[in-house]
């Protein structure tokens, strides 16, 4: 194999290395990763229907620094403290097929959007428009607000006869499950993310225009870096060059923006990645389930409050090497240079007799006006009289 073709197939396999090594490393959008963080909030505890009594808290988690309060959308199961570590995945992704939570979740989402904490309790209290005894409480908030959100996500009702063990509770516990689990509440969708990129990977060709990558924000500042060989640089659909600060500022400016990826025609063959950065609080909604679900399974929780947290999501773009320019080869006939020339329009011909001869090129070797002939005959006598002086001089010797 010559130079060139080694480098090359070693510029092959790095490549094929740093694909792999990004495809194994890139999320398709900006997935939080949190864990339990053992700073919870008490409610009190609730009789369910067909479940008898259980506790209510908000459930904390913590990330970077931050914290999230959550409720639980997966009554059956308990929280796992052995694997605390969790993470956020979209509605369809909750962990059981067969679970109202599926059917019911817009619900959940509503019940989150018009309780506490995202609403304060006064407020709660002036929208609900109950006689509250000594105003609504923290403790009397979480707990007829983990029931609403469990009547949805886990087909259980309240016992509406003894909703607590406190007797003075009962009625404040009650009329906010009441509004939350009533005609009012008409669903809201799955919140959109706050930072992703879509599709999360895609491929081509050297001298081509990778995408279109579509990245969507809700977050006011986003943040793009980019881990591409010399050369390779972010694009709009047009191909003109786009500065990280241009693609910061129209996603921010547009909310969803279409980037390319253009690779010079003289790349080798690899790949490359973008990464977004945001900081912004996460929307109600999102859904948290356990890292390891399948092999430990951890209660599933669902966000009621956050405070701003750093997030990030990943694009990868792979390439092959332009295909090598086809080049198109003629091969024409041989030629003479005894061949005869023909007359311009203005010269004339004397007679038949003044055109050269024809060369007969039947030997298969073009001919060039010199006979070889002559040369090979000379070279013949030549050597047969080198060998009979040769013959001569030992015939003597040994006379």
């Amino acid at each position: 194999m010559g130079r060139s073709n080694l480098v090359r197939a070693g510029a092959a396999i790095i490549g094929a290395s740093v694909t792999v090594m990004l495809a194994g490393a890139v999320p398709a959008g900006a997935q939080t990763d949190a864990s339990l963080d053992h700073q919870n909030t008490a409610g009190l505890s609730v009789n369910m229907v067909d479940k008898g009594r259980l506790t209510t808290k908000l459930i904390g988690l913590g990330t970077a620094g931050k914290h999230f309060d959550t409720y639980c959308v997966e009554i059956d199961t308990s929280i796992d403290p052995n694997h605390p570590d969790m993470t956020e995945v979209p509605w369809d992704s909750y962990p059981d097929d067969e679970s109202p939570f599926h059917k019911n979740r817009a619900k959940v989402n509503w019940v989150l959007h018009h309780s506490y904490p995202a609403v304060e309790l006064d407020k709660l209290s002036e929208t609900v428009d109950a006689d509250f005894v000594n105003g609504l409480n923290k403790q009397e908030a979480i707990a007829a607000t983990q029931a609403a959100v469990w009547h949805f996500s886990d087909d259980v009702d309240l016992d509406k006869t003894q909703p607590t063990r406190n007797p003075t509770s009962d009625a404040d516990v009650l009329a906010l499950y009441e509004y939350l689990t009533g005609d009012e509440n008409t669903g809201i969708n799955e919140p959109q993310p706050v930072l992703e990129v879509k599709p999360d990977k895609q491929s081509g060709t050297a001298g081509e225009r990778i995408g279109p990558f579509t990245v969507s924000s809700t977050a006011e500042v986003v943040e793009v870096l980019t881990e591409f060989p010399e050369g390779v640089k972010l694009t709009d659909k047009d191909g003109n060059e786009l500065p990280r600060a241009d693609v910061e500022k129209k996603v921010q400016e547009q909310d969803s923006y279409d980037i390319y990826v253009d690779v010079p025609e003289s790349a080798e063959p690899g790949g490359g990645k973008f990464t977004l950065k945001a900081e912004a609080p996460l929307s109600l909604g999102r859904l948290f389930i356990g890292k390891e679900y399948q092999k430990h399974p951890t209660q599933s929780l669902i966000l009621a409050k956050s405070d701003k947290t750093k997030l990030s999501a990943n694009a990868e773009a792979e390439w092959e090497a332009a295909a090598p320019p086809t080049t198109s080869t003629t091969t024409s006939a041989p030629t003479s240079s005894s061949a005869p020339s023909q007359p311009s329009p203005t010269e004339t011909t004397s007679s038949p007799a003044a055109a050269a001869p024809a060369v007969d090129n039947t030997g298969g070797l073009a001919q060039t006006g010199a006979s070889i002939f002559w040369p090979i005959v000379i070279g013949l006598v030549l050597l047969g009289a080198g060998a009979g002086t040769l013959l001569f001089r030992r015939l003597r010797r040994n006379s």
